[in-house]
């Protein structure tokens, strides 16, 4: 199950992980989507905006969760510059990773060398309007990311609604061939109309399918 946190301390553990920052001003550091498989991570201001504070330096050690004096690829992807990075770390004897970041928006995969594709949303936005609005269709356009070990094979997404009172219009979309390390916006946005002026927020849920490289079977992934 993945989880996520948002803490206005430098320094804090949660869940086990214990994260530690240099920062000496007033913000948050953000925890989002986080398993064994990695996670996200930013800091960011306490303005409206909160814009990323990025000369701030982080680090995150994980719980003893992973073999022990064991070396692991970090792939470090920072969707904003659409730069991305690797880097080979050992755990400790205890079975434990020091990852260090800065205040930016990482998203951090942890692999071994025979990991499967690790496909997570980057971003969602609203490509029709400002904002969603009651009875009109809004159409979204959603990102993917793969910081897996292997490439991840003719992806697609399903979107559905948990509320009666939403219709979904266009619900799937098809992303091609996920390269490690890459981002790509899905062919088609999906859209959605609520049908009630009277819902404040509306959740959904985000089903993808792919071919891994691997084992060439189709697995359902549900970030």
């Amino acid at each position: 199950m993945k989880w996520d946190h948002i803490d206005v301390y430098p320094q804090f553990s949660v869940w086990g992980y214990d994260i530690r920052s240099d920062r000496n001003v007033p913000g948050f550091t953000i925890l989002e989507n986080v398993d064994h498989r990695g996670f996200a991570c930013s800091v960011r201001e306490f303005s409206s905006g909160r814009r990323a504070i990025t000369f701030v330096n982080v680090s995150v050690t994980t719980p003893a969760v992973y073999e022990k004096n064991t070396l692991y690829t970090i792939n470090d992807i920072e969707p904003k510059s659409s730069t991305a990075s690797q880097k080979i770390i050992r755990s400790d004897p205890a079975g434990r990773l020091t990852i260090l970041l800065n205040g930016s928006t990482h998203e951090i995969g942890i692999n071994k060398k025979t990991d499967k594709p690790n496909i997570s949303i980057v971003s969602i936005e609203i490509a029709n309007m400002k904002w969603a609005t009651h009875r009109k269709e809004v159409t979204l356009s959603v990102k993917l990311l793969n910081k897996g070990m292997s490439i991840g094979k003719n992806v697609t997404a399903k979107l559905s609604a948990t509320r009666n009172n939403v219709t979904i219009q266009q619900s799937e979309s098809e992303f091609g061939s996920l390269e490690v390390n890459h981002m790509q916006v899905g062919q088609r946005p999906f859209s959605f109309q609520v049908g009630t002026d009277t819902v404040e927020v509306v959740k959904f849920r985000l089903a993808i399918r792919m071919k891994t490289k691997m084992n060439g079977l189709n697995f359902l992934k549900s970030p």
